[in-house]
């Protein structure tokens, strides 16, 4: 989809492919009658009219949200770590995983009698400085008067195979760190948590900072972000198939509590 770049074209095209899925597993629209929120900004002088995709599942008020941003950097921009930024920047782990994970969660959670209220929100506007989930918070949190928990994916896509088990990245705010810390993550065969106080700009830290507990789930940094070579051949679909089921778990143990 040329890097899918907020606003363009091939990013209305991939916001109706995600629609159609979230409509097919039988959620429902989070925010008014539609899965699509638009929301604008300006980089520069230009504007960017870009959407969220937002839906809803299972039964009573909203207690989490799971989120992930679809947007990337299109043939490269000022974030590009290319030298020459006029070729495609696929996005296949940063951030083509995370909703390929989140997706897959919506579908597992409609197949569940008597799940609570869950959010499945999609953003855009991510790479140009984090303009969806801010929109979310600060304009539609009214919705999800209820909000208890965000839990974020972004690149999940690059398990590390060559440490057993792989450690997987449980990113926090600095002062949420004690909240994720009391759900005593377990490790599994395959799968070490590792509790990072977060470093970058992050979706989540628009709802932390509406007194929301939150983090974001990664399988790490690595050579290819933010560069053209960031590639599908370079995804370890295996490992995100455990890191799905991870997040599964870990879900379902915050709805329980």
């Amino acid at each position: 989809m040329n890097g899918r770049d907020a606003g363009s074209k091939e990013s209305e095209v991939v916001a109706g492919w995600i629609a159609d899925h979230l409509e097919a597993f039988g959620l429902k629209p989070l925010v008014g009658e539609h899965f699509f929120q638009p929301f604008s900004y300006r980089t520069g002088e230009e504007p960017v009219h870009a959407v969220n995709i937002a839906g809803k599942l299972g039964k009573g008020p909203v207690r989490l949200l799971l989120t992930a941003h679809y947007d990337h950097l299109g043939k490269g921009d000022m974030h590009s770590l290319e030298v020459f930024k006029d070729q495609v920047h696929n996005g296949a782990d940063d951030n083509a995983s995370g909703v390929a994970v989140l997706l897959q969660l919506a579908e597992r959670f409609s197949q569940l009698p008597d799940v609570d209220g869950i959010g499945c929100i999609f953003f855009s506007g991510h790479e140009d400085g984090l303009y969806g989930s801010t929109h979310f918070a600060h304009v539609a949190f009214s919705y999800v008067s209820s909000l208890q928990w965000v839990v974020n994916l972004d690149m999940v896509g690059r398990l590390d195979i060559l440490q057993s088990p792989s450690p997987l990245y449980v990113r926090v705010p600095e002062q949420g760190k004690a909240s994720v810390e009391l759900l005593q993550l377990e490790a599994t065969e395959q799968l070490k948590p590792v509790v990072k106080t977060a470093t970058v700009q992050l979706d989540d830290q628009a709802f932390h900072a509406l007194g929301v507990r939150t983090c974001t789930f990664s399988t790490g940094l690595h050579a290819d972000y933010h560069r053209t070579t960031d590639d599908p051949s370079s995804l370890n679909y295996a490992g995100m198939e455990l890191v799905s089921a991870y997040i599964f778990r870990f879900v379902q143990n915050i709805l329980n509590k």
